[in-house]
């Protein structure tokens, strides 16, 4: 463990203005009363669970936490009744105020997105660079619901009175927290317990425990939710009334003297209500007022925006609800069990204390409160039923256990004990997984310090996130992907009715079946009678046949009903085929509702569609498999639909190579209508006046331009020219160098532009002939211009304007360009760090790499 450093000086004063927290009294009106409530305006964060696989470990930070050592100090018994000046806080170690964090940070820089700023956290805290677009978001939700309503998103500044050393965890040491043999002590936020529960159960799907069942259809909606109204805030209030006691506290450490802003408040205990007969968990949902402070405030349109500014009263009703375990507050020097019984039975669920186990142990309000939360879990299936203490700003909701994995996946349900909750219930109560040592091993994330990379085997440029993902829908694939699903449906409906008809049923039969089920939408069939005694003459040592019956073995049979395709497999031959082929069913179960579209195919059908992607398209047979799992509604359509799709691209005068690309790299084209596709291309050609040879050479370039439809290439479109100035011309170059450009966020696209034009200078004809840097990460291009600028060699060549675009403001000219000390921003781009040290800044790799480690 490291050694604690001294505390001294210490103080407190209690007028103060602080930048992280604002106390406010707020009063609204529901259901036509008038309220008023608690309001703590805090800012949202951001944490980062890292895995450093180099090591095999966890990497966590360990921080010196003011609220946390005053709130442990001032609750001692010598200390009760003290103001907290008159506490000699020299005499108490400073290890008491140590955390084990999760690396984070606060959403607190105007202009970018928490994946950026949990980026810069990773690097001032850790030590480590990670590029934004390498984290991966895993959920949001809300850290205080009861009075701040701050969100969280789930993916040390020594000045600014951190103290904070890197602390590396085992996996093993990691799996004690989120599955520990007693009960979970954690000296930190519960986002630690969420993120160890998340990596072990949730990460890796071959797993048990919060997958043990697919995900259903559930979703939480808040029952019966009142508009919260004339929503108005104060200062100027009784603090007291709420036990809000603001302080600001200065002290020194490591000899520098420092302050942190203070909201001290009690302990609580928390419940897991669990059911097991009936298999439920019971959460409460809550009004909690601050929440929709909270969420309103988030939305893009409020940002930056007072809190009169906003109109509340526009805003759904529903973001003012939250679930939650039960929670009480626990008086100082009392057992928690004791009040969180009372909190139960207040619920109408009356049970001995002995009944609570202890599960957990955390500290939600590292930053300001200090406080410590007990977690509990009790099966309230033998309680007794008592009288129910009413509230009716709370209301009990009970969730099955099938659907815990859907509502696990539902962000910003409430605070973090409400999913680790869930966790919990999936891990503890259902079938658990025994973790091998192998599988302790198998973890997921690399991250590693940056070494000098070898400008011969060069890495490319971080580029910013592109609206298309390969996993990812847009509206009109999936309403196009859906469309395929109906049609399908109606299409095998009625091959199995007329298979029916000409079988089992008689016509009057039929009219039967039709008649019921155009009144009640269902059909039933009549049922099959078994002679008895019909086995009694079976020879068994014969093969069977009509004249002779063996007895049924349904072991035999497929099952009737599963969520998951995998009982399916050992019954279906089409389903081992489709896997012998390549395609990962498990990938198309977790991104695509189609499995029982897929029991319904016909081999016949599914050869002549393989067929077509061989002979057609001209996929490679290991090719095939990889594609059909990306695209598994291919195997649902018309043959002759898309063998017309593919003819269109002929006339087209696509060639073969060129199909094969168009088809493989945007992997929804032959899911949509030619129409579609005829009317995307020729509002590309009409908007640049592109030949129809530019067209296609910019279709093989990039197939995918298209896929978003014509609306979003419109706003591209009038962004750079009404907002960049880029005139139709030079338009037309940017799409035929760099296609790319016109399936990127427009606001990513206009920061990087003003970053590039206004601080380093370089013109849009210089843009034109290097359209790439749009898309390259603007940390990249700042840390390279940054430290060019440290060299003093910060100056670009500049490609010459034309005449009519010449700004006779501007000191440039074409002789500056040719300047043998000029940066080519061919080389300023170049894709290894160590290629653009030696090509642009002309200096070793190494200076680089150290100018990275230490920005």
């Amino acid at each position: 463990m490291t050694s604690s450093p001294k505390i001294s000086d210490v103080s407190f004063i209690s007028d103060f203005v602080s930048k992280y927290q604002k106390g406010m009294e707020m009063t609204y009106t529901i259901d036509g009363k008038s309220r008023e409530s608690e309001f703590n305006k805090k800012m949202g964060s951001v944490a980062i669970i890292l895995f450093h696989k180099g090591l095999n470990k966890f990497l966590l930070v360990r921080q010196f936490r003011p609220a946390v050592f005053v709130g442990h100090v001032s609750r001692l018994p010598e200390n009760e009744g003290k103001d907290f000046n008159e506490i000699d806080w020299n005499n108490y170690d400073p290890e008491l105020g140590f955390t084990m964090e999760l690396c984070a940070g606060l959403i607190d820089k105007e202009g970018l997105t928490p994946a950026e700023i949990a980026s810069e956290e990773v690097a001032e805290e850790c030590g480590y660079r990670v590029d934004p677009e390498d984290l991966l978001h895993i959920t949001t939700f809300i850290v205080g619901a009861h009075q701040s309503g701050s969100l969280h998103e789930g993916g040390g500044n020594v000045h600014d009175g951190e103290v904070i050393t890197k602390v590396f965890l085992t996996p093993e040491e990691a799996l004690a927290i989120a599955r520990p043999e007693t009960h979970a002590v954690v000296k930190g936020p519960p986002g630690v317990l969420f993120a160890m529960q998340w990596w072990f159960f949730i990460l890796n799907p071959d797993r048990k425990g919060l997958i043990a069942s697919p995900p259903s259809d559930y979703k939480f909606i808040p029952h019966n939710p009142k508009p919260i109204s004339n929503v108005q805030f104060t200062t100027d209030f009784d603090k007291k009334k709420y036990g809000y006691n603001p302080k600001r506290m200065t002290f020194t450490m490591h000899g520098i003297t420092r302050s942190w802003d203070l909201a001290l408040c009690p302990d609580t205990a928390t419940c897991i209500m669990v059911d097991m007969t009936k298999r439920q968990l019971i959460l409460l949902q809550k009004l909690r007022p601050p929440v929709f402070i909270g969420k309103c405030r988030a939305m893009e349109e409020n940002i930056g925006k007072s809190l009169d500014e906003i109109d509340f009263s526009s805003y759904d009703a529903n973001m003012a609800y939250t679930l939650e375990p039960a929670v009480t507050k626990v008086p100082q020097h009392d057992d928690p069990r004791k009040f969180i019984r009372i909190a139960v039975k207040h619920l109408g669920y009356d049970l001995p204390e002995t009944d609570f186990q202890l599960k957990g142990k955390c500290i939600p309000g590292i930053g300001q409160s200090g406080d410590t939360q007990f977690i509990y879990a009790v099966d309230v299936s033998k309680a007794r039923i008592c009288e129910k203490e009413e509230d009716e700003d709370i209301e009990e909701v009970r969730i099955g256990f099938n659907d815990l994995a859907s509502l696990y996946t539902q962000h910003r349900l409430g605070a973090p004990t409400t999913y680790y909750a869930i966790g919990f219930v999936l891990d503890q109560l259902l079938e658990r997984h025994t973790f091998t040592a192998a599988e302790k091993q198998c973890l997921y994330v690399q991250i590693t310090p940056k070494k000098p990379p070898d400008v011969g085997t060069p890495k490319q440029v971080r580029t910013v996130t592109e609206k298309s993902l390969q996993t990812a829908f847009t509206e009109e694939e999936n309403d196009t992907n859906r469309e395929i699903m109906q049609n399908f449906e109606e299409k095998w409906q009625m091959t199995d009715l007329k298979e029916k008809e000409g079988t089992l049923f008689s016509q009057s039969d039929m009219e039967n079946i039709k008649k019921m089920k155009a009144e009640t939408g269902q059909a039933t069939y009549r049922k099959i009678d078994y002679t008895e005694g019909e086995l009694d003459n079976s020879v068994l040592t014969e093969p069977p046949s009509p004249s002779n019956p063996h007895p049924f073995d349904a072991s035999d049979l497929p099952p009737v009903h599963s969520h998951s395709l995998v009982p399916f497999v050992n019954h279906s031959t089409l389903l081992r085929f489709l896997v012998d082929i390549g395609v990962d069913l498990a990938e198309v179960e977790n991104t695509t509702s189609i499995g029982r579209h897929l029991l319904r195919l016909q081999m016949e059908d599914v050869r002549q569609k393989i067929e077509l992607m061989q002979n057609e398209i001209g996929f490679e047979n290991e090719e095939i498999g990889a594609y059909l799992t990306r695209n598994p509604f291919f195997l649902l359509q018309s043959v002759n639909d898309m063998q017309t799709r593919l003819n269109y691209l002929e006339m087209k005068k696509f060639t073969k190579a060129e199909r094969r690309k168009i088809v493989n790299e945007y992997r929804y084209w032959l899911n949509c209508s030619v129409k579609l596709i005829d009317s995307r291309l020729g509002w590309l050609q009409q908007q640049f006046k592109l030949s129809a040879k530019v067209t296609r050479e910019i279709i093989v370039k990039e197939p995918r331009i298209i896929m978003f439809g014509t609306g979003p290439l419109e706003r591209l479109v009038k962004m750079f020219t009404k907002e960049l100035n880029f005139d139709m011309n030079q338009m037309k170059t940017l799409v035929q160098k760099d296609p790319r450009l016109f399936m990127m966020d427009s606001k990513l696209i206009s920061r990087t532009y003003k970053y590039v034009r206004d601080v380093m200078r370089v013109n849009n004809e210089t843009i034109l002939e290097h359209p790439f840097i749009l898309r390259c990460s603007p940390s990249v291009i700042k840390s390279r211009h940054d430290f060019l600028n440290r060299l003093g060699r910060a100056q670009y060549q500049l490609a010459e304007k034309s005449e009519s675009k010449k700004d006779a403001s501007e000191v440039y000219t074409p002789e500056d360009s040719a300047h043998s000390d000029l940066v080519s921003l061919e080389h300023f781009l170049y894709p290894s760090d160590a290629g653009f040290a030696m090509l642009a800044a002309k200096t070793f790799p190494v200076a680089y790499d150290k100018f990275l480690r230490n920005s």
